[in-house]
């Protein structure tokens, strides 16, 4: 297998393998190469790829120079065996004027570049043998890097193994026993409400005073039992979230009306208030209904009589955020560490509730976590506490569509579409380094007629190059130089992955949803 030298700087001859067929061509490359004067190069010449192959797999070669059309290759399957052969050597594909497409096809595969037949300039070809060279050992360095994280990832993850399957069995553990324990409660629950009732028998006094306090203590059984449960399937990743668009002033209007008499018999007033623009979110309600009820039962039980509690929430930009807030006795600073600790409890000596299971947090932060959120704690002793969460607010304004424009370039047609001040730009086709000038000049044009505020559609883009990828920061800027903002949306998975490699994901707003990418556009000041 033939092995990469690294002399790209190095006084020490580039061993360079020409694959081509047609002696004029070859002749013309020798003569190219020799012309150059700070770097020596070793080139040996073959005329069939049969010949190449079994150079590649017995000498020491730093860099191909392929010809796809050979007596004994044709297309692309020509770059892929000589690839197959070395994968480790850079290869430069050598193409005329008709093969350019194909040449396209082999980058895509994996050659470094390459170069038309009838260009070449001593300049052109060096430039590209040692960007070749460089590019390949950078891939070099990044799949060595790769490969030693992966070793380490591995020992870790055998390290890990033992204690993580301690933690599952606790966790199934925990889960069938709560499931158990249920259905006898139920059971229980059933009996007491016959005996209650007085279906099988009239109770008297002291009797009923006994059921009453059967059912407070069931009552408290079943809720430290859901406890249990939410916990479990909080800790073992079980815990399903059902994501819709929900009214934050009804779900806390529900939670105030919810925990109404608990609040009247600790004479607490229970308020809410959010405002029209903070009302719509994405979240599951139920989910977020119950860390509301855990936070504000929490208030009523833990504090004197006679505080105000409150639900409130605030829009920043794409976020809200909820608050339950009191003006009770506080939590003591050397207690806030620790207090979304499972079954911790917080000692509070004026508080006049009683004593909860000390899941009621944990079991909040995790459901907020569920959303990508964060539980906070504000709190200072004798001046209240306040517990806040972020979740994503939703858009309700919608965009009606105005006038559109249809421009055909060469593999690519872009469709502009007017929404107020906003533009999509709809990119169906294959985005290359032949079209984009005529792409920017559409752009400008848009920029300058229609508005500054671009929305990048690439649902229908089936292909883009390295160049293009890197055009994009280009188009932001042009938008940025009217004052204006650029986002992206519908991006396919793997030119995401692309985009987040390189960085331009940071750089420019990614969205999956129309909508929300036409409303997070902001205008810009323009440079100076």
């Amino acid at each position: 297998m033939a092995k990469v030298n690294h002399r790209i700087m190095s006084t020490s001859a580039i061993k360079t393998l020409l694959i081509e067929d047609n002696a004029g061509d070859a002749r013309l490359m020798a003569e190219t190469l020799a012309e150059v004067r700070d770097v020596r190069f070793d080139m040996k010449c073959v005329g069939r790829l049969s010949e190449g192959l079994d150079r590649l797999a017995s000498e020491e070669v730093d860099v191909v120079l392929l010809d796809l059309f050979l007596p004994d290759g044709q297309g692309i399957d020509t770059f892929l065996r000589a690839h197959r052969q070395a994968p480790e050597v850079p290869i430069v594909v050598l193409t005329g004027y008709d093969d350019e497409n194909m040449a396209v096809q082999a980058m895509h595969e994996g050659a470094q570049d390459y170069l038309v037949k009838g260009r070449l300039d001593r300049n052109l070809l060096l430039r590209s043998i040692r960007y070749a060279m460089e590019r390949n050992q950078m891939l070099e360095r990044l799949n060595q890097s790769v490969r030693e994280r992966a070793a380490q990832a591995a020992e870790l993850e055998r390290s890990n193994e033992r204690l993580q399957e301690l933690d599952r069995m606790k966790s199934e553990f925990v889960s069938v026993v709560s499931h158990e324990l249920r259905t006898p409660l139920t059971s229980i629950r059933a009996a007491i409400s016959l005996l209650g009732d007085g279906c099988l028998g009239k109770l008297n006094e002291e009797q009923k005073e006994y059921i009453d306090l059967v059912q407070r203590n069931l009552d408290r059984l079943e809720s430290l039992v859901l406890d249990v449960l939410n916990i479990s399937r909080i800790e073992s990743g079980r815990l399903q979230i059902d994501l819709l668009q929900a009214d934050l002033r009804h779900l806390a209007s529900d939670v105030v009306q919810m925990l109404a008499p608990q609040a009247k018999a600790r004479q607490c007033a229970l308020t809410a208030g959010v405002p029209e623009n903070a009302r719509f979110a994405r979240c599951d309600p139920d989910k977020i209904t119950q860390v509301l009820v855990n936070l504000v039962g929490n208030a009523i039980k833990h504090n004197p009589e006679r505080i105000r509690i409150g639900i409130s929430a605030a829009r920043d930009e794409n976020r809200i955020r909820v608050t339950v807030s009191d003006n009770g006795i506080g939590i003591p600073l050397e207690d806030q560490p620790r207090i979304f600790e499972r079954f911790y409890q917080v000692r509070r000596q004026s508080g006049g509730g009683s004593q909860g299971t000390g899941l009621g947090l944990a079991i909040s932060r995790g459901l907020v976590e569920a959303h990508g959120g964060k539980l906070r704690l504000a709190s200072e002793a004798g001046k209240g506490t306040a517990f806040s969460f972020d979740l994503e607010a939703v858009e309700v304004q919608t965009w009606e569509k105005g006038r559109s424009q249809t421009w055909e370039l060469e593999g690519l047609t872009v469709t502009a579409e007017q929404y107020g001040d906003r533009v999509r730009l709809l990119l169906c086709g294959r985005i290359e380094e032949t079209n984009f000038p005529r792409l920017t000049r559409v752009t400008q044009e848009i920029l300058e007629r229609w508005g500054n505020l671009l929305v990048i559609d690439l649902s229908e883009c089936l292909y883009m190059d390295s160049r293009g990828i890197g055009h994009l920061i280009e188009l932001r800027a042009r938008a940025a130089e009217h004052g204006g903002d650029l986002a992206i949306v519908h991006v396919q998975p793997r030119l995401r992955k692309i985009l987040d490699s390189l960085g331009i994901s940071k750089a420019i707003a990614c969205h999956s949803d129309l909508t929300v990418a036409l409303g997070c556009l902001r205008p810009s000041n323009p440079p100076q």
